[in-house]
């Protein structure tokens, strides 16, 4: 570094009540600023709370409606008397896939693999 970048700026200096004077300035507006950043924090926790408890109370919603149709197949296939075991069986597996593809794009850690709990 010169000494020309150590020397005052030329003109009169700021005595002591100028630079506290800057100094309480500077200090109120990061003071505002910290206040500012407080406040959008405290709202974006109260906006994450409220997704939050939405999230928790429908969050089930799309599974409990992909569970429908399988509901519906079994209840079918309970009122038709049949004596065919094997057409029971049928009706029983395709009622399984239905819901291990419902359970399988819903499960997040694929429990459910194959019909079975991994």
């Amino acid at each position: 570094m010169s000494d020309q970048e150590h020397k005052p700026a030329p003109g009169p200096q700021p005595g002591p009540v100028e630079r506290i004077a800057a100094a309480g300035r500077r200090s109120a507006a990061l003071r505002r600023q910290l206040d500012d950043a407080l406040d959008d924090l405290a709202h974006a926790r109260r906006r994450a709370a409220v997704e939050l408890a939405h999230a928790r109370r429908y969050g089930h919603a799309d599974l409990a409606r992909e569970l429908l149709p399988l509901r519906d197949a079994i209840e079918a296939a309970a009122t038709v008397p049949t004596r065919d075991a094997a057409a029971l069986r049928e009706g029983l597996e395709l009622a399984c896939r239905q819901l291990v593809a419902a359970l399988a794009r819903y499960a997040p850690d694929k429990a459910v693999q194959g019909g079975r709990r991994a």
